[in-house]
């Protein structure tokens, strides 16, 4: 067996991170840019696996880019792209993968998402194809593990993200208006994240997990803190309105299987306060 890992999505916010994972020395990890592999050429698909022959895939390539990725017609593509890959690497030897969901794949009126019980019950078109892409993927093989990822954060994340973009503007003395200080959610730094996928690749079953750190924070908590640890308090505004949402995932079957995330969202942010604020 020769170990050989396949990653898409590697030059991505989370990729780039699960490069950096100590324990994939222990891998022969195949990271090729989409010039190296086009997921939109099923002819390409097919021979780069089958000259390369990866036992083992991280998926995590996907339209992410922010205020389009919920409701672009790419999403489509994607799913038949995940597809023509999952169909080659099971047919030439592959023998696990770890696969990029989300968490609006949950009926999203529940607010709290519970593995096994919280219905998947989308309302967006990215959310209905991940669950199409689970679906696909469940007819090859009964050996994968399909995470759905909730709010994940850390450095080179897109500047747009409420931690980065507030860590940046308060740094520069410049305003923060929050609008929505009730919402409530939860935060995973990426370190957790890319970890617990390594893991999941030496599970030997299937299963369906929840990415996330299981604790609900508002977004003023979330804010109030990075002010203070910044010492920017007076730069930060909240308004009235807004969205009272709840977007938490549970995270017990990741516990019950061994992983705790390591990072507490104050530990998080300091990181990211170290390696931003000069």
């Amino acid at each position: 067996m020769s170990n050989t890992l396949l990653v898409t999505g590697a030059s991505g916010f989370i990729g780039k991170h699960l490069l950096e994972v100590p324990k994939l020395k222990h891998f022969n990890v195949l990271s090729p840019s989409s010039k190296e592999l086009n997921l939109m050429n099923p002819k390409n698909i097919s021979e780069y696996i089958k000259k390369n022959q990866p036992e083992y895939l991280i998926h995590l390539a996907w339209i992410t880019t922010p205020g389009e990725y919920k409701t672009s017609p790419q999403n489509i593509k994607w799913v038949t792209a995940s597809k023509n890959l999952f169909d080659e690497f099971y047919k030439n030897g592959g023998v696990k993968s770890v696969v990029s969901g989300t968490g609006l794949e949950y009926d999203q009126s529940w607010g709290y998402f519970l593995e096994g019980i919280t219905p998947t019950l989308p309302n967006t078109l990215y959310g209905k194809c991940k669950i199409y892409t689970n679906k696909i993927l469940s007819l090859n093989s009964n050996l994968y593990s399909w995470i759905r990822i909730f709010n994940v954060y850390g450095m080179r994340e897109p500047p747009s993200k409420i931690i980065s973009n507030t860590i940046s503007l308060l740094s520069n003395n410049k305003k923060v208006v929050i609008n929505n200080p009730n919402a409530i959610a939860d935060f995973i730094y990426v370190k957790d994240v890319v970890n617990s996928m390594v893991e999941l690749l030496y599970k030997n079953h299937r299963e369906e997990i929840n990415l996330s750190s299981g604790i609900p924070l508002t977004i003023e908590e979330v804010v109030d803190f990075i002010g203070h640890r910044l010492d920017k308090e007076k730069f930060i505004s909240y308004g009235n309105g807004g969205s009272n949402s709840i977007y938490v995932g549970n995270n017990s079957k990741l516990c019950n299987m061994g992983f705790t995330p390591k990072y507490s969202l104050k530990s998080g942010i300091d990181e990211m306060i170290e390696m931003m604020v000069k």
